[in-house]
């Protein structure tokens, strides 16, 4: 049994995320280094713990930016994995963080799934599977802020061609079939740029938060 637990560590110890095995009451089993290094909290320290004292959650309010507690969502999420053997999944725009044993934040990016007892044929707790999504968000904050960027300074030329193609249409000088067909396309396509931009506006908005994707 001591060298089965030995390489089960080892291989949690391997992997990349933080790992946190949890019983039926939510308590922590057994957590690998990785988790010990993000929550700042040595793995043996953590056991027996309920996890949401160990993973203390957090989300960004969309309007304000400040942190709001939000232990329950990990008591629903297990109730959840366990009574329905669901598999719950978080991602960077649920701005979500959780704070560390000294006081600090990070943005964290999980999923939980079922653990489940092969030989007894039933769930007995859950795994937690957690990263530090900080620099995840930060590109896509700034991938964003380009898209928003980029979106305002079309607007001003497209602007500046539709009113010059409207000039040509109704500014009184009498133009051939061909050239008002060609003056046609050109308000056509601006239209359809602009509405374009528009609608990375709105879409760059939604990303950073400002307004609500409902």
């Amino acid at each position: 049994v001591a060298q089965d637990r030995d390489l089960l560590n080892a291989v949690l110890s391997s992997i990349g995320e933080g790992i946190i095995v949890l019983g039926m009451n939510r308590e922590v089993v057994l957590m690998n280094q990785v988790a010990g290094v993000m929550l700042r909290r040595a793995p043996a320290e953590a056991v027996g713990k309920p996890l949401e004292q160990v993973c203390h959650l957090s989300e960004q309010h969309k309007r304000t930016g400040a942190l709001e507690p939000r232990h329950e969502l990990l008591k629903d999420m297990f109730q959840r994995v366990t009574k329905e053997v669901a598999i719950e999944v978080t991602r960077l725009a649920d701005d979500l963080y959780c704070r560390t044993l000294d006081g600090t934040t990070f943005s964290i990016s999980f999923i939980m799934t079922p653990l489940l007892k092969v030989s007894e044929k039933k769930v007995g707790g859950a795994i937690f599977a957690f990263r530090d999504a900080t620099e995840e968000k930060r590109v896509d904050k700034a991938k964003s802020e380009f898209v928003s960027l980029v979106s305002h300074q079309l607007r001003a030329p497209l602007s500046t061609v539709s009113v010059y193609a409207e000039l040509l249409h109704t500014g009184g000088r009498t133009l051939t079939l061909e050239q008002a067909a060609y003056v046609g396309e050109i308000q056509a396509a601006a239209l359809a740029m602009t509405e374009l931009v528009s609608d990375l506006l709105e879409v760059s908005r939604i990303y950073l938060g400002l307004v609500d994707a409902a």
